[in-house]
């Protein structure tokens, strides 16, 4: 079953990353999720992280396109500014909203994630183009 997804690495004026806790897994994760059938992922990357965080965010760059074959999975990463919003806590699919220190990341976070985050903030400008691979989790997917 083919995916996408797009997420937004977002920086405060502090430098500090802002990330959402899931509901669904207890886990820190960046502000995103799936691109709908109709919409472009710029669209979807605004979209998920206003009802994820209650922030608009403006989009400035994609930063990198990761592909994981063993889910075929795309997922399109971007950096981006808050532009307008306040922050939420607590709606259906989001336990809490907090900045991060890049150096201070949550332990508990999506897998890749804190990779991405590197890789934006200590990359070029030429977006990166990787394969990623989480077979522990397709391992679990397939048990149930």
């Amino acid at each position: 079953m083919k995916t996408s997804g797009a997420f937004v690495i977002c920086q405060n004026d502090e430098d500090k990353i802002l990330l959402v806790k899931r509901r669904d897994f207890p886990l820190w994760d960046l502000p995103g999720g799936r691109v709908e059938l109709t919409e472009k992922i710029e669209e979807a990357a605004i979209r998920e992280s206003f009802e994820e965080t209650g922030f608009k965010i403006k989009l400035d760059n994609l930063s990198g396109i990761y592909f994981n074959p063993e889910l075929d999975d795309h997922q399109y990463i971007f950096s981006g500014r808050i532009i307008g919003g306040h922050s939420i806590d607590y709606r259906e699919e989001t336990a809490a909203v907090r900045f991060f220190s890049p150096n201070h990341l949550p332990f508990f976070m999506i897998p890749h994630r804190k990779m991405q985050i590197k890789n934006l903030l200590t990359g070029s400008s030429t977006v990166i183009h990787q394969e990623i691979h989480d077979s522990w989790l397709v391992k679990d997917i397939k048990k149930h």
